[in-house]
């Protein structure tokens, strides 16, 4: 066989490949079905779908706008994952316009049943129906069919979504509340229990200790409402032989979660869930937040003081004293213009807290305080006697319980002039 028939007999092979994908998939919107032609699908405004209803061969998915999020109504009632559903109606709503198609409507997937007959339900009840049939063979495309009749093959990927089992849909966070309504949160595990709560002026504050540093609680609160299930269980289905960690989420309103880990494989663990509907595994990366301590949720500063916005600081210690207000733009001490005043700020505002694994001792004695001015509002900690010879306690009056700050660190802030 020369080239010439090598050439040939290729170009025969595609031809005959082609022809049997056509056959055996239906005709390509890319070919001449005059792709320049354009006809209306369906005209959908993504915010106003309430309800989407599907039929397909694993049978109906119907998911219900529920205020803020949506829920599956069918084949079961639970509350369903916002970013999938969310994803279903943008894609549907997507689709405007397509380029028409003429032939059989079982070339495209589109005889009774057709791959997924969708209905979707808008504010005020209005409803939109379409049937959606097979991806073309080589482009983009997908058939789909009208509620006039009409087939066309538009640019979109929703099949994939449509063909998902039902529990692809299913919300697998193990929690849902609002972090605002938080009032305390309790890590318990062989190492120890950590309890922060919220006071009536929304400080955190870390029991046995002092403040916690708001940030880190919430970061711990939005990674509680993070954890997902890699399968869905329910609680009577779950049995963990030992619990290796436990947090509890109590509300404002007293309504309280509650969540058992156990030992973890080293990939996955095994959660059981109190105050929600599901249990099941979870990777155990997940879970790393179970094991933070007062160190990584406490404050971190002794005098978590804002430089920038307070009008006055005065510090009393056994080693010296001494006071700062603010003047319009200029820091005076003793009635005169102080020149090192930002530098005693940043000093007292640098002085940090140690979190050795052990609480603190009961309070003593009080040797000194520090007093920070912020306008009308004042602030006041008080600095307590030596423990071991390394540490004073230091007691926020705001609230809390003392905790230790390294004797060295009062040298610098008990005479920075």
């Amino acid at each position: 066989m020369n080239d010439a028939q090598t050439r040939i007999g290729a170009v025969l092979l595609a031809a005959l490949v082609a022809v049997a994908l056509m056959l055996r998939f239906g005709p390509d919107p890319s070919g001449d079905d005059n792709p320049e032609a354009t006809a209306p699908v369906w005209s959908v405004e993504e915010a106003k779908v309430v309800r989407v209803e599907v039929v397909r061969a694993s049978g109906r998915l119907v998911v219900e706008r529920d205020g803020e999020k949506w829920k599956v109504l069918e084949p079961f009632d639970y509350p369903a994952d916002t970013r999938v559903v969310e994803a279903l109606v943008s894609e549907l709503s997507a689709i405007d316009k397509g380029v028409p198609m003429d032939g059989d409507k079982a070339d495209f997937g589109l005889a009774d049943p057709p791959l997924a007959e969708v209905t979707l339900t808008l504010e005020g009840g209005e409803t939109r129906q379409l049937k959606v049939g097979h991806p073309a063979t080589v482009t983009r495309k997908l058939y789909v069919q009208a509620a006039d009749g009409g087939i066309a093959a538009v640019e979109s990927d929703v099949h994939e979504l449509l063909i998902e089992d039902a529990e692809s849909y299913r919300d697998l966070r193990i929690w849902s509340f609002e972090p605002s309504e938080v009032q305390s949160v309790v890590l318990d595990s062989a190492e120890g229990t950590l309890e922060v709560s919220r006071d009536p002026s929304n400080r955190w504050w870390l029991r046995g200790y002092g403040r916690a540093d708001a940030d880190r609680v919430e970061d711990l609160v939005v990674g509680l409402l993070n954890i997902r299930l890699q399968r869905w269980h329910s609680p009577a289905e779950i049995f963990i032989d030992k619990v290796e960690h436990t947090a509890v989420v109590t509300l404002k309103d007293g309504q309280q979660f509650r969540m058992e880990v156990g030992v973890s494989t080293g990939v996955i663990s095994l959660v059981r869930v109190e105050g929600g509907a599901a249990s099941g595994p979870v990777n155990s990366e997940e879970l790393a937040l179970l094991g933070q301590g007062p160190a990584d949720i406490g404050e971190s500063r002794a005098f978590p003081l804002d430089t920038t916005a307070i009008t006055g600081l005065s510090v009393e210690l056994p080693d010296g004293r001494w006071s700062l207000q603010k003047k319009g733009d200029i820091w005076e001490r003793d009635g005169k213009e102080e020149l090192k005043a930002q530098a005693a700020l940043e000093a007292v505002a640098r002085v940090g807290i140690e979190y050795p694994i052990e609480p603190p001792p009961a309070w003593s004695e009080t040797v000194g305080k520090i007093v920070v001015q912020e306008g009308d509002a004042q602030s006041v900690w008080e600095v307590g006697g030596l423990v071991d010879d390394r540490w004073r306690l230091v007691r926020d009056t705001a609230g809390g319980d003392p905790y230790r700050v390294q004797m060295a660190a009062f040298g610098p802030i008990a005479a920075p002039f």
